[in-house]
């Protein structure tokens, strides 16, 4: 069935017990196209490329008590003193040893995400040697942490709505 030429769109939010609505906008079937293509789709076949991860994201537990520790790339680079390799180059070998498999697309951090499952002994080594080679900072960080089920590599994409531009 074709679309119509243009469309009208009527929205309701109901929200702690309070119903919202507003009327829409109309539009027709190009302007709409347009405005999603910003918005990128999963895209499984894009390479993973460890130059171009921005934050990572440990992984503790899972299903409903699953949660996410964030780390960014600028609060993981630096090195310890006498240390040869920072947290962050630690977490980039981790994803060099065992292949992120790419997951999903991100609206929220606009970004391509990969994982790579850990093994527990491999979580414990992973988890050790960050704290050994974290500043004060990053170490008051990860020294509760349970040792993570999974990390999570964030690769942003340039041409999304929002996105950075490319440096």
């Amino acid at each position: 069935m074709p679309l119509p030429e243009t469309i009208a769109m009527r929205f309701t939010l109901v929200y702690n017990g309070y119903r919202y609505w507003w009327d829409g906008f109309a539009s027709n079937e190009d302007e709409i196209t347009g405005l999603l293509a910003l918005f990128p789709d999963d895209d499984p076949a894009r390479a993973f490329n460890p130059a171009q991860v921005t934050a990572v994201s440990l992984e503790i537990g899972g299903g409903t008590q699953r949660s996410l520790v964030g780390i960014e790339r600028r609060e993981a680079s630096a090195k310890k003193l006498f240390r040869t390799r920072s947290p962050w180059e630690i977490l980039l070998k981790a994803a060099q040893d065992s292949t992120p498999r790419y997951e999903k697309y991100s609206h929220a951090e606009r970004a391509d995400v990969y994982r790579v499952h850990l093994s527990s002994e491999m979580a414990g080594s992973l988890l050790k040697e960050m704290l050994d080679a974290s500043p004060r900072v990053l170490r008051k960080k990860l020294a509760a942490l349970q040792t993570p089920a999974a990390i999570l590599f964030f690769i942003p994409r340039t041409n999304s709505v929002g996105a950075a531009a490319p440096s």
